[in-house]
């Protein structure tokens, strides 16, 4: 089975700081498929969701099938969930570390960064840590089915935490008016124009329209 470390399973975040997590990994089999979890959102390495979410790709380690995976929330806030999962799946079964944020509102003291150790990911771990594994049989249960309930693919610059609305905002839209092609070879275009826009060309259009005849 596969077995994952977390660095520090509870680092202590602070307002508008970055939150640095790390874990290592190993698996033999070789793992097909690790993520990390957060809320309702499945963040893969190697990836920047938005400008709050840097999921860093795996880096391999001395130690044969064993690799280090690092996730940097980049502004933390008193908003965002509390808890991340990191999970590796294998053939050999599924394992996690889970991460409870201390967050706080006190002031750092210090010049150490929030979350894993020192601002700067160091070296590797020891796996003898708060290790945790479970078999493919249980593993099915952790991760809830195929998806684990979790939203895929949705990660845009709005919907991930800390990015999205307040509560009592509206996001404000232009009409979508749709405007027939001419080249019949092409399928219909639809053009988002502001309201007042179209409304204020119609009205150019008319007053032109009735000049002329007035003219004629």
């Amino acid at each position: 089975a596969p077995s994952v470390s977390a660095r520090n399973t509870t680092p202590v975040a602070y307002p508008g700081s970055p939150l640095h997590l790390s874990v290592e990994f190993c698996a033999n089999p070789p793992a097909y498929a690790a993520r990390w979890l957060h809320g309702d959102r499945v963040y893969t390495p190697g990836n920047q969701y938005g400008s709050d979410v840097l999921a860093y790709g795996f880096i391999d380690l001395p130690t044969p099938f064993c690799k280090e995976a690092r996730l940097t929330y980049v502004h933390m806030h008193e908003k965002v969930p509390r808890t991340f999962y990191f999970i590796v799946s294998s053939p050999g079964g599924v394992a996690e570390a889970v991460f409870r944020v201390n967050y706080t509102l006190k002031h750092k003291q210090t010049t150490a960064s929030s979350g894993a150790g020192s601002g700067t990911f160091g070296s590797s771990f020891s796996l003898s840590a708060s290790s945790s594994s479970s078999s493919a049989t249980s593993g099915g249960s952790a991760m809830g089915g195929t998806n684990g309930g979790y939203k895929l693919n949705t990660n845009t610059l709005n919907t991930v935490p800390g990015n999205g609305l307040d509560d009592d905002e509206e996001l404000m839209e232009p009409e979508e008016i749709h405007f027939p092609s001419f080249d019949r070879s092409i399928a219909i275009r639809s053009v988002r124009l502001p309201v007042r826009l179209v409304m204020g060309a119609i009205h150019l259009l008319l007053f032109v329209h009735y000049s002329y005849r007035y003219l004629s």
